[in-house]
């Protein structure tokens, strides 16, 4: 919701950001964060990519404990 309006163009980010008692840096890293899942914008990890990101280090953590003698 807090991104349509932004994306709808009525409102800037900081407008929507002080209808809603947000700060303007959280609403424009959703509204950046939902152009990177759309594949609109291509100047970051997806939300996908950063959960796969995320599951291949705690892999590479628990990859040595499970080679320990």
């Amino acid at each position: 919701m807090i991104v349509e309006l932004c994306q709808r163009g009525d409102r800037s980010p900081g407008q929507v950001a002080r209808d809603f008692d947000l700060t303007e840096t959280a609403v424009r890293a959703w509204v950046k964060q939902a152009e990177l899942d759309a594949g609109t914008r291509n100047d970051g990890l997806t939300s996908t990519e950063r959960d796969e990101l995320t599951a291949m280090r705690t892999e590479n953590r628990r990859l040595p404990e499970d080679n320990a003698p």
